[in-house]
């Protein structure tokens, strides 16, 4: 069912009065879903730059780069990089499978439990990750220049409920979806 026109004759995309101006248009919270999403695409850029300077895809990236992240507070399982990374675990184990083709991962069982596969980078996998960490930083500097730590704080809480949120947001479109059908 579509929201009432506003007072320019267009649909609201939005309906929650908290996200309306004062005079109740949804102007604003589209400038915003614009530049969220145009955010989104200059990331994609910016790991796609990423990727063909380390000849790497952007997957892979995030997977090096996840391994190093959850490596340094302990054992590192396909289940844990995935919930890490917010993917499918087979989508994980797709990957991971790709990155010890190239010599980059090492699988081997869990010490825990001798049933699980652990994860850990191999000497050439560290030595393309610090060439990987090395563009990133000049990367994020340039991207990030001028914002701080306080900033990221705001937005990361920001960006942490709408992950929380879009499962739930993804259910009721299908929800309303079979409804007018």
């Amino acid at each position: 069912m579509a929201k009432p026109p506003t007072s320019h004759g267009a649909l609201r995309t939005v309906g929650l009065p908290a996200l309306l101006s004062e005079t109740g248009e949804d102007a604003q919270f589209r400038d915003f879903m614009a530049d969220l999403f145009a955010a989104g695409s200059c990331l994609r850029s910016v790991r796609r730059a990423l990727g063909e300077a380390t000849g790497l895809s952007g997957a892979a990236i995030a997977m090096l780069l996840g391994i190093q992240r959850l490596g340094a507070q302990g054992s590192v399982s396909v289940s844990a990089l995935a919930t890490h990374l917010h993917v499918a675990q087979p989508f994980a184990t797709a990957e991971v499978g790709k990155l010890a083709k190239l010599g980059l991962v090492i699988k081997h069982a869990s010490k825990a439990d001798g049933r699980g596969i652990e994860l850990e980078l191999t000497a050439n996998g560290v030595q393309q990750l610090a060439q990987l960490t090395s563009l990133t930083a000049i990367a994020n500097d340039t991207w990030f220049s001028g914002v701080g730590i306080t900033e990221i704080r705001h937005v990361q809480r920001f960006l942490r409920r709408l992950i929380e949120q879009s499962q739930a947001a993804v259910a009721a479109v299908e929800t309303a979806e079979l409804a007018s059908t």
